[in-house]
């Protein structure tokens, strides 16, 4: 974050690689919050017209470390500790992705906020 001088606001752009979880599509998206002592940077993925029209900061390569999102509609129990195999909303390339979940939290309507680690694609 602070070689790029990022700020919470700005938009990025930036392509997932890794070891588990790669992927040949830019992602795009809002910084959201970010460590300045760690570098660990999050942001919520928005497509490609934001940068398109708004100019971005390219971040080049980055490792994905987890997804938060929310669940919506499932077919089976969600559980802590168990991998999932999911969708992402916003996925350009509709694959399938699994991560294992670490963090889930009833919402109010019924829904899971979820954070999902340990990512593959495929």
């Amino acid at each position: 974050m602070v070689q790029l001088n990022i700020q919470k606001g700005d938009v990025m752009t930036g392509c997932p690689k890794g070891m588990l979880c790669g992927c040949p599509i830019t992602h795009c998206g809002v910084v959201t919050d970010g460590d300045q002592r760690n570098g660990v940077i999050n942001w919520c993925v928005t497509g490609p017209l934001r940068p398109r029209n708004e100019g971005f900061v390219d971040i080049g390569y980055y490792v994905a470390q987890g997804y938060m999102g929310l669940i919506k509609e499932w077919n089976t129990r969600i559980e802590p500790g168990r991998r999932y195999w999911f969708k992402p909303h916003r996925c350009m390339l509709q694959r399938r992705h699994s991560g294992l979940i670490n963090a889930v939290v009833k919402q109010k309507d019924g829904s899971y906020k979820v954070r999902i680690e340990g990512l593959f694609i495929g």
